[in-house]
């Protein structure tokens, strides 16, 4: 992801020496961004997860998503001082096979379906490069709220129990007993919000007198109670977290009003 950044800053800068160094018009007071974005986290992979009598939703919802778009307001208020607001949305899904357990066996032969849907909503103060030039990097401070919502589904026929199981995947266990039917569904659901920050920056590339091209990333971290699956040696999943790291990388075009 860092290194699509560098190389996507590197060719725009290469293309502001082949256009001419004149300015591009007078400041505008407003600048509109929209574009598509995508929002990576830090939460190592790994071969198995066993969660116990909890729900399975929060797991897989960590504010992420590589899928997703961006929207900002920005009002220009001095020569280098700009507020923003931001707007931005991601989606992601997970699927694989899942075990489901109970003291007196496993089954096995399931699969699962997790869907999520992330929204970010922020606002901050921007320090801006010369408006007059063709290239204006910036640099900004948000803080606002994050919006997490994720579905979790788990379903089989043929369900087949072992006793004992031996496996790896994920593992969803039950401490109290079930029937144990060959056909299974299972399904949770979660929903909440929390505080988040973005700290970064990008450059705005003057394409015409009322329009430009953006690239930005940022650091995005988000604060929800969420399951703490960092230490990978751990099959059990135990404690919990509040901050989420992120890294948060967008492109798309800027309008200019006046």
């Amino acid at each position: 992801m860092c290194r699509t950044l560098a190389m996507t800053i590197l060719a725009l800068c290469c293309a502001t020496q082949v256009v001419a160094q004149a300015g591009a018009g007078p400041p505008s007071h407003f600048l509109l961004f929209g574009g598509q974005s995508a929002n990576i986290d830090y939460v190592p992979d790994r071969g198995t997860l066993v969660i116990t009598d909890r729900k399975v939703s929060p797991f897989f919802s960590h504010g992420s998503g590589p899928i997703g778009f961006e929207l900002s307001v920005t009002r220009l208020k001095r020569r280098h001082l700009a507020f923003t607001a931001d707007l931005s949305g991601y989606f992601d899904r997970f699927t694989g096979a899942a075990t489901y357990c109970q003291p007196t066996g496993c089954g096995t032969g399931l699969r699962f379906e997790t869907k999520t849907q992330t929204f970010y909503l922020l606002a901050g103060p921007e320090l801006r490069g010369s408006e007059w030039g063709r290239v204006t990097p910036f640099v900004h401070s948000l803080i606002g709220a994050v919006y997490s919502n994720s579905k979790y589904t788990m379903a089989g026929s043929g369900v087949q129990y072992f006793n004992p199981y031996m496996g790896t995947g994920l593992i969803v266990v039950s401490s109290s007993a079930f029937p144990k039917d060959s056909t299974v569904h299972y399904a949770d659901s979660n929903t909440d919000a929390g505080l988040t920050l973005t700290l970064g920056g990008g450059l705005d590339v003057r394409m015409s007198e009322a329009v430009s091209g953006r690239v930005l990333m940022d650091y995005a971290p988000t604060f929800l109670a969420r399951p703490d699956l960092r230490n990978t040696a751990l099959a059990q999943s135990v404690g919990m977290t509040h901050i989420q790291k992120h890294a948060r990388l967008s492109f798309g075009i800027v309008w200019h009003f006046r």
